[in-house]
């Protein structure tokens, strides 16, 4: 399984695609939650297929910045997911 790194650079470049301005807040700070919390969950609940894609690229950059590039990510996706060809493997 790959890691939060792997992903990282994509999902970047899609949030720029996406979005012209974000910011990150997080209180204790990001860093302290990955330190104090090896098996950390983070959990979205969307509405559509693809509205988690801008949370998931904006906290992956955060993540690797403050030391989580080295977890390895999972997901529950739709099946739609598994009826597109070029993703569903």
């Amino acid at each position: 399984m790959n890691e939060v790194k792997t992903y990282e650079p994509i999902l970047s470049q899609i949030m720029l695609a996406i979005a012209g301005d974000t910011r990150f807040f997080s209180d204790p700070p990001l860093a302290d939650v990955l330190a104090q919390n090896p098996k950390l969950v983070v959990v979205f609940n969307h509405s559509s297929p693809l509205s988690w894609l801008p949370a998931v690229s904006l906290l992956a950059a955060h993540y690797s910045a403050r030391g989580g590039s080295h977890r390895k990510p999972i997901g529950v996706m739709d099946r739609l997911f598994f009826e597109v060809p070029f993703i569903k493997n």
